[in-house]
């Protein structure tokens, strides 16, 4: 079994808060992205509106997830 020292441990905290937030900012960019393509289809039965609302809502749902375990 390894042994890491606080500093290790530390580091890789770090390094899993960092990519968490780098994640979750990417998503958020997406979900903005395709909520600007579902207001410009409109939210008729068009399917790419539809499409895009459905991406939205899942990105939307992703991040709140990471940032559950974001201490940030």
């Amino acid at each position: 079994m390894i042994r890491l020292t606080k500093e290790e441990k530390a580091a890789r905290y770090d390094a899993l808060q960092t990519a968490i937030r780098f994640t979750a900012k990417g998503y958020r960019t997406q979900r903005q992205e395709c909520m600007t393509r579902y207001a410009a289809y409109g939210a008729d039965t068009n399917i790419l509106a539809a499409y895009n609302k459905g991406m939205a809502d899942a990105l939307g749902a992703v991040v709140e997830m990471l940032e559950r375990w974001s201490d940030g």
